[in-house]
């Protein structure tokens, strides 16, 4: 195993562990404390013995891990090794049974029990504690308190290969996620990593060269204007990784340039669309967690059409008529951006559309709907499993599973269905040009390759000579541009 993956299962562990013990049912919960109280991870291990040794005198510590609360917007930092939150696991090993507490501002405000057959349960037999790791980590690494996911420092302590490791999470001087591993029966360190990005930004055809790529940012999607090919028209939308904030840039000249879109208070970004007469309207929406912007003068000016109590988490404009799905199964459709019309929605729903025909199209875990005559109708989806996010374009319908891609067309309601000896892991519907009105389907493989599949079924590979991942594909005229993920890489950290 390289120094590349070495270290990706002990970060599974860090990351499943923390979503387990909030996710977990629990059997006991106290209410919290308005007192704030930062432990040490030693401290937090006494602590939990406490009350573990009530249900089992014998039980062993296996893990545990300072984790963030996701309902606390101001997250600790750590700074000087301590933590408000902790999940502990601990396990009978003669029993193969095991506790999880999570600790709270020094209270145990969580508990919750399984079966545990590892035998991983272990003492700590040294003073060596968080604060102690955190102290050498910044004197030999300059380690940076992270923020957003992960906020500040992190701590674990777990068995890897029969060896008690101390682990201190960070960033480093570039915003990389950084790990750095400690004996803990000898302080020492055993190995220091940072998660470094290859590739990824977004890019024009099979350039080399991004048109955009800034390492400090993590793009999520793009969108050109109807009438790209004439006014090369581009907005890119993402989050800057130091702060966790939203930004939106826009380009004039198809990507060879972008002007940072100043947006007091953006919420995370949704949604941006133009309208289908930009060419002459000017019009552009974003639609961000909390509400709907419109601007009508090339993005120097945005007015507020809609403030939503409700989270939303999907928007589509077409055709002069807007909709938006709220996490709390509701809609909301408007023809004249003032007067909104609310529907419920059938639960679990993800996506929202809006179809050629003006009817809504709504995606849930399982299944798709639409809306006609006020009532949701189950769409029968001629394939099992179907899954990921429908697209529509051209007056198609397209839904896909883990090998097969289904075209509803709106008027006719026929299904044109494509099988693949590949696993999907996305589809694009994209169109060819104004004037066609069959559009192409680009396939990207669990593997990383990328298929463009023609009308009858006619499927060729792509040759993709940009690094990443793909996670999204745009077209005007038959030039396509990638949005690219980077693909993260664990590496040797140097000191310094």
């Amino acid at each position: 195993m390289t120094n590349k993956s070495r270290f990706f299962l002990s970060i599974f562990i860090l990351v499943g562990f923390c979503v387990f013990g909030y996710l977990s049912n629990s059997v006991s919960k106290e209410t919290f404390s308005s007192i704030t109280t930062e432990l040490t991870l030693r401290q937090a291990v006494d602590l939990a013995k406490e009350e573990v040794y009530k249900w089992n005198p014998n039980a062993q510590l296996s893990n545990i891990v300072s984790v963030d609360n996701p309902e606390e917007k101001n997250k600790t930092d750590g700074i000087d090794g301590k933590r408000r939150y902790w999940n502990l696991q601990f396990v009978a090993q003669i029993e193969k049974k095991s506790m999880g507490l999570t600790i709270h501002d020094g209270q145990i405000v969580n508990k919750w029990y399984g079966e545990d057959d590892s035998g991983r349960g272990f003492d700590i037999p040294s003073i060596f504690d968080s604060s102690d790791a955190l102290k050498k980590t910044i004197a030999l690494y300059n380690i940076k308190p992270g923020k957003g996911w992960a906020g500040g420092y992190h701590f674990q302590l777990a068995k890897q290969k029969e060896k008690l490791v101390m682990t201190v999470f960070g960033r480093d001087s570039k915003n990389n996620f950084s790990r750095v591993d400690f004996d803990i029966l000898t302080g020492e360190i055993t190995s220091a990593l940072h998660k470094v990005p290859y590739g990824g930004g977004f890019y024009s055809g099979n350039s080399n060269a991004p048109l955009f790529n800034d390492e400090q940012t993590t793009l999520i999607g793009s969108v050109m204007s109807p009438n790209f090919v004439s006014d090369k028209s581009l907005f890119l939308w993402g989050i800057r990784n130091e702060s966790n904030s939203p930004f939106i840039e826009m380009s004039k000249d198809g990507g060879l340039s972008w002007i940072n879109i100043n947006i007091q208070n953006l919420n995370n970004i949704v949604n941006v669309q133009f309208s289908d007469n930009y060419k002459q309207d000017r019009t552009v929406f974003i639609t961000t967690n909390d509400r709907i912007l419109k601007s009508t003068n090339l993005g120097n000016i945005w007015e507020i059409i809609y403030v939503s109590k409700q989270e939303i988490i999907s928007s589509f404009w077409d055709s002069n008529k807007f909709a938006i799905l709220t996490n709390n199964n509701n809609v909301l459709v408007s023809s004249d951006e003032e007067n909104w019309v609310s529907f419920d929605t059938p639960e679990g729903g993800s996506n929202i559309l809006i179809n050629s025909n003006g009817s809504l199209i709504l995606k849930t875990i399982d299944s798709i709907y639409a809306r006609n005559a006020d009532v949701w109708t189950n769409i029968k989806v001629p394939f099992k499993n179907p899954y990921g996010e429908p697209k529509h374009i051209s007056d198609k319908l397209m839904i896909n599973s883990y090998n097969t891609i289904g075209l509803q067309d709106d008027f006719t309601g026929e299904w044109n269905i494509t099988r693949t000896l590949y696993q999907i892991e996305n589809v694009w519907l994209v169109q060819n040009s104004e004037f066609s009105q069959d559009p192409t389907i680009y396939a990207y493989s669990k593997d990383g390759r990328l298929f463009r599949i023609q009308k009858g079924g006619g499927s060729f590979q792509v040759k993709l000579s940009n690094k990443g991942t793909i996670a999204q594909i745009i077209n005007a005229s038959n030039n396509l541009f990638f949005l690219m993920n980077p693909i993260l890489e664990w590496e040797n950290w140097v000191k310094g």
